[in-house]
């Protein structure tokens, strides 16, 4: 399952295949390929946020499961102005995880994606040239092999799945009623996978400290992963609240990020 990083369970074993995606069939949102002129997080500047977030089970009361750090700094990439998003998820049980991003915020390509898990020893590493992902991952501790691939498609992807998540969305365009599909890399299976975007509308939550931010909401429909639901702004720090809900046959968990 794709957010089984968020709940720190073990990954499965990829299957290398790049198909090449078909264009939107009629009655679908438009495909919003990386590249595209309405993509942008020009508007994107350092900060700190940090969440709690809760598990509930079907059926089951929500359990506090620890809290999410984020910090996004300016760096230089290759020569290049780029920023740097670390995300650190400490959970009661001991459990860290730890995801460190670096893009360019004016065409919100990935360059570079790193990863590492406390308990297994598990580590990821992602890098994208272009139309070309290089991606290595050491499993650490179990029975499951090292991977090691490059995968080029014929197209530039979108990291929705790697770290990103929320920061992704809010450099779309947004406005009540925008739809669309957007190529999110799968490094499980070294494959696109067409994420399906609609913004439903705004709405005032609470964003920490006793404050409110007036929000985009945005939800996300995955074919493999489950839903999410996302409350966005444009003024830092960007990601005020989320909901993941995991697939059935991933046991329907629903995952809650707060801002504390």
């Amino acid at each position: 399952m794709r957010y089984r990083l968020l709940l720190a369970a073990a990954m499965a074993t990829s299957l290398f295949a790049s198909a090449r995606p078909s264009a939107a069939l009629s009655g679908e949102p438009a495909k919003v390929e990386g590249g595209d002129p309405g993509i942008s997080g020009s508007f994107l500047q350092p900060y700190t946020n940090r969440w709690c977030f809760t598990m509930t089970k079907p059926g089951s009361a929500p359990v506090e499961a620890g809290t999410w750090s984020d910090r996004m700094e300016t760096i230089s990439f290759a020569g290049r102005p780029a920023l740097k998003r670390t995300q650190v998820a400490e959970y009661k049980n001991g459990i860290r995880l730890t995801f460190v991003n670096v893009f360019d915020p004016k065409t919100m390509d990935s360059l570079a994606f790193d990863y590492s898990r406390s308990d297994t020893g598990e580590t990821r590493h992602l890098e994208v040239d272009g139309k070309t992902v290089h991606f290595r991952r050491f499993p650490g501790t179990g029975d499951q092999p090292a991977q090691d691939y490059d995968a080029r498609f014929d197209r530039r992807i979108l990291d929705y799945y790697d770290g990103l998540f929320g920061i992704l969305l809010d450099s779309l365009p947004l406005k009540e009623g925008y739809e669309a599909q957007i190529p999110a890399f799968d490094s499980d299976r070294a494959a696109i996978d067409w994420v399906q975007v609609r913004v439903s509308g705004r709405e005032t939550v609470a964003a920490g400290e006793g404050k409110q931010a007036e929000t985009w909401v945005v939800h996300v429909e995955t074919k493999l992963y489950g839903s999410s639901t996302w409350w966005l702004t444009r003024e830092k720090p960007y990601v005020i609240q989320a909901s993941l809900v995991l697939a059935e046959k991933d046991g329907g968990t629903v995952i809650t990020y707060t801002m504390i």
